[in-house]
């Protein structure tokens, strides 16, 4: 701990004050654990220690559940999980005030089962804990103990300014807390709201889909039969009457697909997950396709950890990518598929070619159905249009694309990593 002066006194104070605003600022960006590191980075700060963690209350199991740490080797923490019983965090808990406990003094009956606990932190040099309640609004998010090497005086503790700026710290990270798990439930009940209006939307066109496909099926296959039944018959008709008779019977071999083509993308919006690693999915494409001229590099995706999706259509959404990209590229390039994790529980992986890129006008364009860049004006211009659909809708991911004309194109999607259970 510092020394006990009006500088310091004065210097902390406005240094807490930061440290309020960096926190309240950063609880609805930041992920759990992320967010946690700060706030014990931040009471390091603060008090001037070296060890910290912050144990946090799960009211339905009633237990307590190690949030973060700071200070300590992984394997003394991971004793300390076991070795800690709840009985010391639950006793800081219930008095609702900073407490201090001296790691070589006897144990309290209530607290006994800590004992090893104690002994663990005793061994590595520690002698006084600070076990400092986190509640917000009459909710108990958990606690943190910050661990000194040096013993600390009980009188002089009650007086001194380090316990006045660690009850306004611990109040305001409480409201912190608290906020941020409340952010995280709404986040989570809307989530199943979507999926649940998503369900309803998908069941509904099924429906209608059946509906359409009957009626077409049999309203545009009693004309392709009529004609038929013309074309064979012995009736005379002119070069140009046959040639439109034709022309109709295949119109409606045309449109008797179009049904069938609907179901195979609604399928597409609700097929069955799994776990994928992308790396795989690409190195399948590749090596089925002989690419002349295009070299395709990796950056962190052979390492990327596994996503939940339907490897099929994957492997139809990045053939897509490569033979654009490939197309592109008439005389040859480059090709580099990215991928990192970004918040929350997210791949991002990118799709970054070296091709002509898309003009300006065309960018916001590129994800509709039926529009297509091409000069050649080849294929329906449906490819990346189903693309957004298969990430957004059905694999609750998103997709964007970066482009300049004349300096290639960077397709960007994000898909939900996979969480064992």
């Amino acid at each position: 701990m510092q020394q006990n002066s009006w500088i310091y006194s004065v210097f902390n104070r406005t240094l807490l004050i930061h440290d309020i605003k960096a926190i309240n600022s950063a609880g609805l960006s930041e992920s759990k654990e992320d967010f946690l590191k700060l706030i014990i980075s931040k009471a390091s700060q603060l008090v001037g220690v070296d060890v910290i963690a912050i144990w946090l209350y799960d009211k339905v199991t009633n237990k307590f559940e190690l949030g973060s740490f700071f200070g300590l080797e992984s394997k003394i923490v991971d004793d300390l999980k076991i070795s800690l019983d709840d009985s010391f965090n639950e006793m800081t808990l219930e008095q609702q005030k900073i407490s201090i406990a001296k790691l070589d003094a006897p144990l309290d009956d209530s607290i006994s089962d800590s004992r090893k606990g104690f002994e663990i932190l005793k061994n590595v040099g520690l002698k006084s804990i600070i076990s400092v309640p986190l509640i917000a609004e009459g909710t108990p998010i958990g606690v943190m103990n910050i661990h000194t090497k040096e013993k600390i005086d009980l009188a002089e503790w009650d007086n001194s300014w380090e316990k006045s700026l660690l009850e306004i710290f611990a109040g305001q990270a409480s409201i912190a807390l608290l906020n941020f798990q409340r952010y995280a439930e709404l986040q989570e009940a809307k989530r199943e709201i979507e999926q649940s209006v998503n369900k309803v939307i998908f069941d509904n066109l099924q429906q209608m889909l059946r509906l359409v496909t009957h009626r077409m099926n049999n309203s545009v296959g009693n004309i392709r039969a009529d004609v038929i039944d013309l074309l064979d018959s012995k009736s005379k008709f002119s070069k140009n009457t046959i040639k439109k008779l034709n022309d109709i019977k295949v119109a409606a071999q045309e449109a008797l697909g179009i049904p069938i083509e609907l179901n195979n993308f609604a399928k597409k919006l609700k097929s069955d997950k799994t776990e994928v690693y992308v790396y795989e999915v690409v190195q399948n494409i590749v090596k089925d396709k002989e690419i002349k001229g295009i070299r395709i590099y990796f950056d962190g995706l052979k390492s990327a950890p596994s996503v939940k999706a339907n490897q099929g259509l994957l492997k139809e959404v990045f053939n897509e990518f490569i033979q654009n990209a490939t197309k592109a590229m008439p005389n040859g390039g480059e090709i580099l598929l990215s991928a990192q994790t970004i918040k929350p529980k997210m791949l991002e992986i990118r799709v970054k070619d070296t091709g002509h890129g898309i003009p300006k006008e065309n960018l916001g364009k590129i994800f509709e159905y039926g529009f297509t860049h091409w000069l050649d004006a080849k294929g329906t211009g449906d490819g990346l249009a189903l693309i957004k659909s298969v990430i957004e809708v059905d694999h609750h991911g998103k997709i964007s694309v970066e482009s300049e004309e004349g300096k290639g194109c960077t397709f960007k999607l994000s898909l939900p990593l996979f969480e064992k259970a």
